[in-house]
């Protein structure tokens, strides 16, 4: 589990420095092509083995639909700063890795996370935000994450033989709903005031 919080954490330092480069070019990338045209490229780029999507603002909304058509597996990583901003995201497969950062207040990240071997990263750095998820599938690893105030995490979860994940919020007024099957897995949850 710490490898996994680890990776994640990782993850999103790298993706901050990417995020501070990619911005410009964003920018400079939609000027030149226009808003629905770099959406129609972000989309084509989702049906690749990797997508990363990074927005800075407010009321933003990132989806990424990946599913694995043979043993490549996906990657996807989904960074939001700013308040309103909304994740879709869904995979099907084996082996995907998935990494979401939101940071700002009432953000909402919505997964469908489905297959074997898949590992997930959820991290939101602020005050009412959201994480919806379901998972099914076996052998997963996943974290959420949330700090700041008035948080919520539903899931639910039909998952088999899957390892132990860790849940951590921190801050007041958070809430917490996991449904597990009947052959649900062991689960670390670490709640903390600030």
């Amino acid at each position: 589990m710490k490898k996994a919080i680890l990776f994640i954490l990782l993850q999103l330092g790298l993706q901050a420095t990417l995020f501070a480069q990619t911005t410009e070019e964003e920018r400079m990338l939609i000027n030149t092509i226009g808003t629905e045209q770099f959406a129609e490229l972000v989309s084509r780029q989702t049906q690749q083995s990797k997508a990363l999507i990074h927005q800075a603002g407010n009321s933003n909304a990132a989806t990424i639909d990946q599913y694995t058509a043979g043993a490549k597996p996906n990657i996807a990583v989904i960074t939001q700063a700013g308040l309103l901003n909304n994740a879709m995201l869904t995979q099907q497969g084996q082996g995907n890795t998935t990494v979401v950062s939101q940071q700002g207040n009432n953000n909402l990240y919505t997964g469908y996370i489905n297959g074997y071997n898949n590992t997930t990263g959820i991290v939101q750095d602020g005050s009412g935000n959201k994480i919806n998820q379901v998972i099914s599938g076996s052998n997963l690893e996943h974290t959420l994450v949330q700090q700041g105030h008035n948080n919520t995490i539903n899931q639910i979860e039909t998952t088999l033989n899957s390892r132990s994940y860790q849940v951590v919020q921190q801050g007041n007024n958070m809430q917490i709903t996991i449904e597990q099957s009947n052959w649900g897995v062991p689960v670390t949850i670490a709640a903390s005031k600030k």
